[in-house]
């Protein structure tokens, strides 16, 4: 995940153009810096990350809640 670039792209039109902002969390914060007009490589590439970084976080919750799993079985009926 920390591979990834953070942040996604937002789109926004103000008057019928288009510009674009990179979203981030900063804490309780949301920041948005100014992109201006950028390249479809670029819009694409961020595209790909906010998709990989979906399937990460899936795959991440999923491996925590096996460890879970497996270690309430390794310990037998003591709580976790």
């Amino acid at each position: 995940l920390k591979g990834l670039p953070s942040g996604c792209l937002s789109r926004k039109v103000i008057s019928g153009h288009e510009y674009y902002y990179l979203v981030k969390r900063q804490g309780y914060n949301v920041i948005y810096s100014y992109r201006g007009i950028i390249s479809s490589a670029e819009i694409n590439k961020y595209e790909i990350a906010k998709k990989k970084r979906e399937q990460y976080r899936k795959l991440l919750s999923k491996v925590k809640k096996q460890v879970k799993f497996l270690r309430g079985i390794l310990r037998g009926k003591e709580p976790i």
